[in-house]
């Protein structure tokens, strides 16, 4: 402020000032923490997401962005069953009710939409939130895409079942045996041949 002497002469000024200087290294370690935090969660595989009771997203890491192409910002305020597909909505909705009323860490998979309106597998772990009177406030959610581990089980299913079928229409007897002489695969052909139902198949000595 300003020193006037008493004909009302400016003849100085006077300043309050005080150290600062553990604020700016407090501001700056928060700055750098943040900005280590954005950077591992932009480039991780998974997906670390918060939300409400009501299951609307209130904080979704920035992964999602390489996961699934969103930018957090497009889903935060969002229910989470707004991107579930259609026929898990049912199954995801019963996790939630369960980790509720069980308080217990739910686990499911299920199909998301992408950004691009296409659909991934992903697996969640969702564990509940309570404030101090112990009621469930909301979730933290874990996601990481399964599309390639589900396409995997798919293609070994179906593979599993065409040789199946292969082997029960075959005419020839094709069976497997252990060391103890017990089938433990014989097709049609074969039961036939060894005069078999269908429930003595496997199981039991040649």
């Amino acid at each position: 402020s300003v020193i006037k002497d008493f004909r009302g002469k400016i003849i100085g000024v006077s300043s309050i000032g005080r150290d600062i200087t553990h604020e700016k290294k407090v501001k700056a370690a928060l700055a750098k923490s943040e900005a280590q935090l954005n950077m591992v969660t932009s480039n991780m595989a998974d997906i670390i997401s918060q939300s409400s009771s009501d299951g609307s997203y209130i904080y979704v890491s920035p992964s999602i962005k390489q996961v699934m192409g969103y930018e957090p910002q497009e889903v935060i305020g969002k229910s989470i069953l707004d991107f579930i597909h259609p026929d898990d909505v049912e199954y995801v909705s019963s996790c939630m009710m369960r980790a509720v009323n069980e308080g217990t860490i739910q686990s499911s998979q299920h199909r998301h939409r992408t950004a691009d309106g296409s659909y991934i597998w992903i697996e969640t772990l969702g564990t509940p939130l309570y404030n101090r009177k112990k009621d469930t406030v909301g979730f933290v959610c874990n996601s990481r895409d399964i599309t390639q581990q589900k396409n995997m089980e798919d293609a070994l299913r179906e593979s599993e079942e065409k040789y199946r079928s292969l082997i029960e229409s075959a005419k020839d007897v094709i069976a497997v045996m252990d060391y103890n002489g017990i089938f433990l695969l014989i097709n049609k052909a074969g039961a036939k041949r060894f005069n078999r139902s269908e429930e003595r198949r496997v199981g039991k000595e040649c």
